[in-house]
């Protein structure tokens, strides 16, 4: 996947919603709102997305870690955790980047569920779940990269997909 990838899906998502901005990245500034529990207490914080002029480099070092791992072995032999991991981290990261001016969450989800699927896991759903979603995602998108993490958010999708009714492949790990 490339970064081009992630614009079409977001024009497919969004050409009727918004058609002059969809499939397009930002030109401009945008700011979101990150969520974590920290200690039982719930946190916020508006997070920056990152300046206009790092948005592609960024999502090629993404997109390529990503690639990394797709190629590094068949998705068959690949350990059920190698692949949330990776698709989590993909996920986190293009959440963090903020690539468009709106839709970012909506087009992550699709991109979730095909890097997992495509790695050798199994689609997820987060339906009922959406406060924890964000909240594990608060610790991945955090602006001081010493606390920045994705495991609380691989956690999170690990245990969706024990429960998920979207099962498509089955894996050992």
């Amino acid at each position: 996947m490339t970064p081009e990838h992630l614009e079409r899906m977001h024009l497919g998502i969004f050409r009727t919603t918004f058609p002059e901005r969809a499939g397009r990245f930002r030109d401009d500034d945008v700011t979101y709102g990150a969520l974590w529990r920290e200690d039982g207490v719930r946190q916020r914080q508006l997070m920056v997305g990152l300046p206009v002029e790092e948005v592609r480099p960024a999502l090629n070092a993404a997109f390529a870690a990503y690639d990394a791992e797709l190629r590094r072995c068949e998705p068959a032999r690949r350990h059920a955790a190698d692949a949330i991991t990776t698709a989590v981290t993909l996920y986190a990261e293009v959440l963090r980047i903020h690539p468009f001016p709106d839709g970012n969450t909506r087009t992550t989800f699709p991109l979730l569920q095909v890097a997992l699927v495509s790695l050798g896991s199994q689609a997820t759903h987060f339906a009922g779940a959406e406060l924890q979603r964000r909240e594990a995602l608060g610790w991945a998108v955090q602006p001081d990269p010493a606390r920045r993490t994705v495991e609380p958010l691989i956690a999170f999708v690990s245990e969706r997909m024990k429960t998920s009714p979207l099962v498509l492949t089955r894996m050992e790990g």
